[in-house]
């Protein structure tokens, strides 16, 4: 099997590498600029030599559609996207591009080049929170996490 997990730069992304080599996966990773990512966690588990790394524009058709059309992957994890809240307050355009569109272009790519790859995409917990009970919305504990933020928006 063949994986392509974007946003593999990220603690999730390291661990979920660690997790599909460990099974005998061909590891493919994405990363804006892969020059400039940091792969700390990729050489904390021992793992970098064995992921082949590209860089993509995840809100770039065209970059997402190249990668894919290279990797040829079984599978397609989406962890990439902008997650930090205060940095989404400074961007928000870049965050909702980043998670919106970017994903948009990963569905749209495995559309043109092989509706069989099987496709993940991770999201915030918020975004989940609106089926919860009311009871449980209304409590003090969750409450806050529904403050409108905008990667909850954009996932």
């Amino acid at each position: 099997m063949r994986a392509l997990i974007c946003g593999i730069g990220g603690q999730d992304g390291g661990y979920l590498a660690k997790f599909l080599l460990d099974k005998g996966y061909a590891l493919y990773g994405t990363s804006r600029d892969i020059h400039l990512m940091s792969d700390r966690g990729l050489h904390a588990l021992n793992i970098a030599d064995q992921v082949v790394l590209r860089s993509m524009a995840i809100n770039d058709f065209r970059s997402v559609l190249t990668v894919l059309a290279e990797v040829q992957p079984d599978e397609v994890y989406n962890l990439a996207g902008q997650s930090s809240v205060g940095l989404s307050f400074e961007q928000p355009v870049e965050t909702m591009e980043s998670i919106a569109i970017g994903t948009l272009n990963l569905l749209e790519a495995i559309r043109f080049l092989n509706p069989a790859i099987r496709f993940y995409n991770a999201s915030a917990m918020a975004t989940w929170a609106m089926r919860l009970p009311m009871k449980t919305l209304l409590s003090d504990h969750v409450a806050p996490m529904l403050l409108p933020r905008p990667p909850l928006f954009g996932k």
